[in-house]
């Protein structure tokens, strides 16, 4: 009975302690270096966007024809899978040939809008973001690897 109790106490702490390995930025690089790209997020923005600097969206809506451009305050799933409400500040609106706001609204005001409607979203990262410096790496790391198996150098 003992056995029992203390094995399930071991299966949900070791379960919660590897999550949080898992989420760990560190330990993502290390997977990474080792060829497990998996994660353990549930949806492509928890991949894709920087948590500690941040990203501008641009949203484009195809059946209104409008952009909008801001930053990303916070993304929500709603309504089932791969359906999510997008909240942007400092947002501008534009026509595909025209602009509705000259400038950005400034951060007191916010829009929400459902990714149902929208056909194409681009992320904007800062120079400083991990998600960029990931992504150079590895590309430098496939360019190396390409010239390894197929231009092998002798030594």
């Amino acid at each position: 009975m003992q056995f029992g109790i203390v094995a399930i106490l071991i299966s949900i702490l070791g379960s919660y302690f590897f999550y949080f390995i898992a989420d760990n930025d560190r330990c993502v690089k290390i997977f990474s270096f080792l060829g497990i790209n998996k994660t353990v997020n549930s949806n492509i923005f928890d991949n894709t966007i920087d948590k500690h600097h941040g990203a501008w969206l641009r949203l484009y809506i195809s059946e209104e024809k409008i952009i909008y451009t801001g930053e990303l305050v916070y993304v929500n799933e709603h309504e089932g899978e791969n359906n999510y409400y997008i909240v942007l500040k400092n947002y501008k609106r534009s026509m595909y040939d025209r602009a509705i706001d000259k400038t950005y609204q400034g951060n007191k005001n916010w829009v929400i809008i459902s990714t149902e409607k929208v056909n194409r979203i681009e992320i904007i990262h800062g120079d400083n973001s991990s998600k960029i410096n990931d992504v150079e790496k590895n590309k430098i790391k496939k360019i190396i690897n390409f010239f390894k198996k197929f231009l092998p150098i002798k030594k």
